[in-house]
């Protein structure tokens, strides 16, 4: 209700052409909200005209009409409240915070000026925009733009929450993917290097018994060799019987 009423307030300054133009804009009656505009742009009251221009997109002579309204109204938290949202509205923050300060300096609790700083602090999604929002509520509880801020802040509060579980376990599956992975090489790195130490083995025993054979035959070799010697005899039949010896050891 004081959200309407704060158009309706300033009746000696905005008059009901103003609420009637916010009414065609929700209503989406361009037609009508354009001809209430040019209304408004030639109004000799300077608030007034400063609104008409600002809808119409004249912004710097709107500008200049909100600053002979102050100028003209020093004490008037609501015409810095409406030049501030002027501001916002063109992304000019520190301009709009100074004046929504400057209307609180003149009224604390003033639910617009509050509402302004609620919406400043939610552009950079600032804890504050829901101080400020809570703060203009409970000025005036029915204030539908800060239920909206505050709605739009705990969706995203809850989006936000619900990405960030996602990301986690995202990140967990993956750790453990890379895990399992690794796990995995390891146990082929040492059944390749378990086989390969094996087959190394293998090829050393294989190795080790052909030289054993051969040392052996070497010795027989020597052995039968003396005992021939010993026994003077070179029968042919001696010396084949030896070769035959030799090459079975072998």
């Amino acid at each position: 209700m004081r959200s309407t009423l704060f158009l309706l307030l300033a009746g000696s300054l905005y008059g009901q052409s103003v609420a009637d133009c916010e009414a065609h804009k929700r209503r989406g009656r361009l037609a009508e909200l354009q001809r209430c505009y040019e209304q408004l742009s030639t109004s000799r009251d300077l608030l007034q005209r400063a609104e008409g221009l600002w809808g119409l997109g004249l912004t710097q002579d709107a500008n200049n009409a909100f600053r002979a309204a102050s100028a003209a109204n020093p004490k008037s938290a609501e015409i810095k409240i409406r030049w501030g949202r002027f501001f916002l509205d063109r992304w000019q923050k520190e301009d709009a915070a100074a004046l929504f300060e400057e209307a609180m300096e003149i009224r604390k609790d003033h639910p617009q000026a509050l509402l302004g700083m609620a919406l400043l602090a939610s552009e950079g999604f600032e804890k504050k925009a829901v101080e400020f929002a809570q703060k203009a509520l409970d000025a005036d509880p029915k204030l539908v733009e800060a239920q909206a801020l505050l709605a739009s802040y705990e969706a995203k509060k809850v989006q936000a929450e619900k990405d960030a579980a996602e990301i986690v376990a995202a990140a967990k599956d993956e750790a453990n993917r890379l895990k399992t992975e690794a796990a995995q090489k390891l146990d082929d790195f040492v059944a390749r290097r378990t086989k390969q130490a094996e087959l190394k083995i293998a090829q050393a025993e294989a190795q080790a018994a052909a030289e054993v054979r051969a040392a052996a035959a070497d010795l027989a070799t020597l052995a039968a060799g003396k005992l021939l010697a010993d026994s003077s005899t070179t029968d042919k039949s001696f010396a084949a019987a030896l070769g035959e010896i030799k090459a079975k050891l072998n």
